[in-house]
């Protein structure tokens, strides 16, 4: 089963799509008729897959989407749309979509589409876990090696640097973006706000009038726009 975002803002379109997917046995995890909006939506629904119309209204359109999904997050997605000319898909193929779905969207087609796309997501996973399991960072005069499994929580100092919690207390720096760390690290992190991300099996227990996740002695924020992913995470353990 996938966990799959629809960007579709034709509501006839959006039902079939919503019809189809349960019928597959897909999770639906969130929806958006609008490309300004989508994107932000999509950063913070935990999808397996996108399904990406391109034309949409708003200053953007699915290209655009397509464009920061493919560089921004480990996301994959297929386009749908009516268009068929040359330029079109040409512009499509430019953002390295699974595949391009012609409307109206066929079962048999659609479940080919999804099948592909985690297929592909599963490779890339396989290829990448090794990448995944250290960081190493510079501490005083030496490179040290940082194990993913040591890590409690992440904050973002800023645009560039990350601040790591580790197990034994101690707290070391990364050079990235909390963006480009998240896409590196398992599954079994989380963003709870813009600033911060944490391990979910490290979560002690949650103050909800404070909103705030208790690790240890720290009080990491559950941001408003990340609680519902969080508490749907947390309950799924």
């Amino acid at each position: 089963m996938a966990r799959i975002f629809i960007v579709e803002d034709e509501e006839i379109i959006l039902e079939k799509l919503l019809i189809l997917l349960e019928e597959l046995e897909h999770e639906v995890v969130g929806h958006s008729g609008n490309a300004d909006e989508a994107f932000d939506k999509i950063k913070v629904s935990d999808a397996d897959l996108v399904l990406l119309d391109i034309a949409l209204p708003g200053k953007n359109n699915g290209i655009t989407i397509g464009k920061q999904l493919n560089e921004n997050l480990d996301i994959p997605f297929i386009f749908t749309s009516s268009f068929q000319d040359k330029e079109t898909i040409g512009e499509a193929a430019d953002c390295n979509p699974v595949t391009y779905l012609t409307k109206p969207i066929q079962k048999g087609d659609l479940l080919a589409a999804i099948e592909l796309a985690l297929r592909q997501k599963k490779t890339e996973k396989t290829e990448e876990q090794d990448t995944k399991d250290v960081f190493y960072t510079k501490i005083g005069d030496k490179l040290s090696k940082i194990e993913v499994s040591d890590i409690l929580f992440i904050n973002a100092a800023d645009s560039n640097y990350c601040d790591l919690t580790l197990k034994d207390g101690r707290k070391v720096s990364l050079r990235t973006s909390l963006l480009k760390l998240m896409q590196q690290l398992p599954s079994g992190f989380i963003q709870t706000h813009r600033q911060y991300a944490v391990r979910l099996d490290a979560v002690e227990h949650i103050n909800m009038k404070e909103q705030a996740i208790i690790i240890g002695e720290e009080a990491i924020p559950l941001g408003r726009s990340y609680k519902d992913e969080f508490m749907k995470r947390i309950e799924r353990m």
